[in-house]
């Protein structure tokens, strides 16, 4: 059968279904790009987010850092105050051994300060009203005032020709000067203790002087 002589029922068909197998393909191709950029199109987004993830991490690794270098500045200077500090720890310990010296020093020095304070205030009650020595002054001065005034009585009765009264009076003024004497005598011995105990409290301050520069050399002024 010759090419003119072929039925054209066939070609027709064969043209028909070379056609559909075309737009087929054209269809085909379509939906793979469309697919595909869809896909671009995501790929492109997610892209975008971990662009600005990554530009977010780099400034909070960077913000990290600087606070890292700040930290590492105090650490730095919190070594060298450490080390200034440990430095100063023998001579603390000093000064904490040396305080308890003084401290033990300076409670003697009041203790003893306290013990010449009491000795002048009752070596000063001595020479007060209501002390011995001021009762026996007071006494014998007032028996030699009578001593006084007896004899001057004496000297009165003797005038006037009264002898016995005289000698009476003279007697009297005798025994008031007497008394007056033994008031004296006592009140002398009060001065002796008042003496006494000044000596003893001037001898107590040298020797608290003495004992207040060794505690100043060992503890400073």
């Amino acid at each position: 059968m010759t090419a003119s002589t072929r039925p054209r029922g066939i070609d027709l068909r064969l043209s028909l279904i070379l056609g559909i197998l075309l737009v087929v393909a054209i269809g085909g191709t379509a939906v793979y790009a469309v697919g595909t950029r869809g896909d671009l199109d995501r790929t492109a987004v997610t892209l975008s987010t971990t662009t600005a993830t990554l530009d977010s991490t780099k400034s909070d690794l960077a913000a990290a850092e600087r606070k890292l270098a700040q930290t590492k500045t105090d650490l730095d200077q919190q070594s060298r105050l450490l080390a200034a500090a440990t430095t100063k720890v023998p001579m603390l310990e000093e000064q904490i051994s040396r305080k308890g010296v003084c401290i033990t020093a300076q409670s003697g020095n009041l203790t003893e300060l306290h013990r010449i304070l009491d000795l002048q205030r009752q070596n000063f009650a001595r020479t007060t009203k209501t002390s011995a020595w001021r009762k026996e002054s007071d006494a014998g001065q007032k028996a030699l005032d009578l001593a006084i005034t007896d004899l001057y009585r004496a000297w009165q009765n003797a005038a006037a020709g009264k002898l016995s009264a005289a000698n009476s009076w003279i007697r009297s003024s005798n025994a008031q000067i007497s008394t007056a004497n033994a008031r004296d005598r006592a009140g002398n011995l009060e001065v002796k203790r008042t003496n006494a105990a000044t000596d003893a409290i001037n001898t107590a301050q040298d020797a608290f002087q003495k004992k207040l520069d060794a505690t100043i050399a060992t503890c400073g002024a």
